[in-house]
């Protein structure tokens, strides 16, 4: 049996213990640290498509994706400050910017993760302007719709024009 490499990461301040093959966002979970993410699933390889759980890692000149990016030892790891807080905003308003406006007849109110976020982030969707999914006749217009493991592109009211552009495992 092959032994486990431990690395010792710091992650805003605490010192967490991590086998080989963790990530950062499995680092900070081990250490009670919340990092936001729309896109990580345990089904799935990390991709970090969503980019929400971006990270500044010392050394690292550019924030790097929590569920995608490994530990190494003696990593240092910011998981918020202004930077990243900026960032995670502006994100959040690109995807509700080409996200329909309607949550409140949304099956998922009150238990949707991007609803949370925008919350927390004071994000109100209103920054930047994109197809929200719906026009004023109620025709849907030309949108990706995406899960965590699909991503379309939609055109017609029914959905009928459905293309696939990527699948995940």
């Amino acid at each position: 049996m092959a032994e486990k490499k431990i690395k010792k990461v710091r992650i805003d301040g605490r010192e967490v213990l991590c086998e080989r093959d963790e990530t950062i966002l499995d680092a900070a979970k081990k250490a009670g640290i919340e990092i936001p993410t729309l896109c990580n699933d345990e089904r799935l390889e990390p991709y970090g498509g969503c980019r929400l759980c971006i990270v500044e890692v010392k050394g690292v000149g550019r924030p790097l994706p929590a569920c995608s990016t490994p530990v190494t030892n003696n990593m240092e790891v910011c998981t918020n400050n202004e930077t990243i807080t900026r960032i995670r905003k502006n994100l959040i308003s690109l995807i509700l910017s080409n996200h329909p406006n309607d949550c409140m007849r949304c099956e998922k109110t009150g238990d949707c993760d991007l609803q949370a976020l925008a919350y927390k982030y004071e994000v109100d969707g209103s920054r930047f302007e994109g197809n929200s999914g719906t026009c004023r006749s109620g025709k849907t217009t030309r949108l990706l719709r995406m899960n965590r493991t699909s991503v379309f592109y939609v055109a017609g009211a029914s959905g009928s024009a459905m293309k696939l552009l990527w699948q995940g495992p």
